[in-house]
C-alpha cells in the first residue's frame, strides 16, 4: 500500500510514531465520518467520501485500507473488467481526487495507460495537498 510509505519520510526509514485505530464499523466507508476525514483545499468533505467511498464498496468490492497525510487509499476485490468500464471508473477517480491526474491535460495518451492500469490495479491511492 502506497499510504504506509508517505511521501515526507525517504525510502527506506521508518515513522517515530504511528497510530493505528480500532474503528467501530465494520463498513470500511464510514470511516471518514469517525476520524473526520476530509473538507480541505480540493479534498471533498467526510460525507462526500462517504458516499463515493460507498459506492465503489459497492461496485468495485472496494474498501478504505489506510488515511495517510492527504491520502486516502482503497484496496479493491473486483476492478472493472473491460477497458470502458475502467474508462468510466477513470472519470469517477478524476472527479474525486483531481489533482492526481494533472499529467492527462497535457498527455493524452495518458488516458489510456491509467484506464488499463484501472483493470489489473488492486490498490487506488489518492492524494490532496
Amino acid at each position: 500500500m502506497a499510504t504506509l510509505i508517505d511521501h515526507i519520510v525517504p525510502p527506506n526509514e521508518y515513522f517515530e510514531e504511528v497510530a493505528i485505530l480500532r474503528i467501530p464499523t465494520a463498513q470500511s466507508w464510514k470511516i471518514p465520518a469517525f476520524v473526520l476525514y476530509g473538507g480541505w483545499n480540493a479534498c471533498p468533505d467526510a460525507a462526500e467520501i462517504m458516499s463515493v467511498a460507498k459506492y465503489w464498496r459497492e461496485k468495485y468490492d472496494a474498501d478504505i485500507c489506510a488515511i495517510g497525510n492527504g491520502t486516502l487509499e482503497f484496496r479493491v476485490g473486483r476492478p472493472p473488467s473491460t477497458f470502458e468500464g475502467a474508462l468510466k471508473l477513470l472519470r469517477e477517480h478524476i472527479l474525486f481526487c483531481p489533482e492526481g491526474f494533472n499529467d492527462l491535460a497535457h498527455v493524452p495518451d495518458l488516458v489510456q495507460t491509467f484506464a488499463e492500469s484501472l483493470q489489473s490495479s488492486r490498490y487506488w491511492t489518492f492524494w490532496w495537498d
